[in-house]
């Protein structure tokens, strides 16, 4: 804030930060992982059932005829989607429910491939190839861990290269600018390398200055389209080695909690982080002011940083994994 480009913009936006970075904190400390992924489950069913009728309604198609449901982009229905998928990955049951569970997945899917979500379908497959890479039982704890970090480094580096090569992306019958976006990332460097690339415009402070001029060429463009970019473009490259530092850092402690007492839903955080890595390589969902994303990113980051620190205990490992008593922690 002390060098943004319009500070009463950033201060606004600080105080939404303060505000959704509190919300993450409290309800990771009032509510299980369980209990959280349900509300998120039911509300992305009613986002998904609306999105249908609203297609069926004859609205909610995006420019090529893909599905953009009750949202103005078809990018925000492909991530909610794909993030429902992860949820319905976790919560899937092979009860009673395994039926009702697995047509909700594919429910979720549906939309995702119907909103020509690439980005968040690839995401996806991510996280869940890394969860299976680590728990197979067989191999010493280290070599999981080991492999859990290369594979990691493997998606980053597949995804990059899948991002910036135009040979790619045209075989996958995908435009090579991925719709504009790397002419968009261009623009955005010139102006990072105008301000000085190494503390950026301040706290969103690019966007409060120059979104009309930026919508001028790319009217789409309400973000970067690349959350590291985005949160360079605050905070210089600075900001954005850090906060990837961090996201590597955490997933590593996510997985190393996961191999102590295996189950399904201590692996969530794992699970969201990758999500998360991918993802933000053609979206933003890392911006302190993406509401949900980031309150969901601050929920998995407590519970991973308080696993670390907590002692075992003799429980059964869902019910190790309940941040109830986070606020205690914190208030110590």
């Amino acid at each position: 804030m002390l060098w943004s480009s319009v500070p009463e913009h950033s201060v606004k936006r600080i105080f939404i930060f303060f505000y959704l970075t509190t919300l993450g904190i409290v309800t990771a400390s009032k509510f299980t992982i369980f209990e959280l992924l349900k509300i998120a489950r039911t509300c992305l069913i009613f986002i998904g059932i609306l999105s249908v009728l609203w297609v069926l309604k004859g609205s909610g198609y995006g420019d090529h005829g893909e599905w953009t449901g009750i949202y103005p982009q078809k990018n925000y229905l492909a991530n909610s989607m794909a993030f429902g998928c992860l949820v319905q990955f976790v919560l899937i049951s092979r009860g009673k429910s395994f039926v009702k569970d697995l047509s909700l997945l594919l429910f979720f899917a549906f939309l995702l491939i119907m909103a020509d979500g690439k980005g968040g379908l690839l995401s996806v497959i991510a996280a869940v190839g890394a969860y299976f890479v680590i728990r197979v039982k067989k191999r010493p704890r280290s070599v999981q861990i080991s492999a859990t970090r290369t594979f990691t480094i493997l998606i980053v580096s597949v995804a990059t290269l899948i991002t910036c090569s135009g040979l790619v992306l045209t075989a996958l019958g995908r435009d090579p600018s991925l719709t504009g976006r790397t002419d968009l990332w261009k623009l955005l460097w010139t102006y990072l390398e105008s301000r000085g690339q190494l503390l950026g415009f301040g706290f969103d402070g690019f966007w409060g200055l120059y979104k009309d001029r930026v919508q001028n060429q790319f009217e789409w463009a309400g973000d970067a389209h690349n959350g590291y970019l985005d949160v360079a473009m605050s905070t210089g490259i600075i900001g954005g080695v850090l906060i990837l530092f961090l996201l590597f850092k955490t997933t590593g402690r996510s997985a190393i909690s996961y191999l102590s007492e295996p189950s399904k839903l201590k692996a969530w955080p794992f699970l969201f982080l990758i999500f998360n890595l991918v993802l933000n390589i053609s979206a933003v969902t890392i911006a302190p002011y993406r509401g949900f994303y980031w309150t969901f990113l601050i929920i998995s980051l407590t519970s991973v940083s308080h696993i670390a620190r907590s002692p075992k205990k003799s429980t059964t490992s869902d019910e190790a994994y309940t941040p109830k008593h986070l606020s205690n922690s914190f208030a110590g």
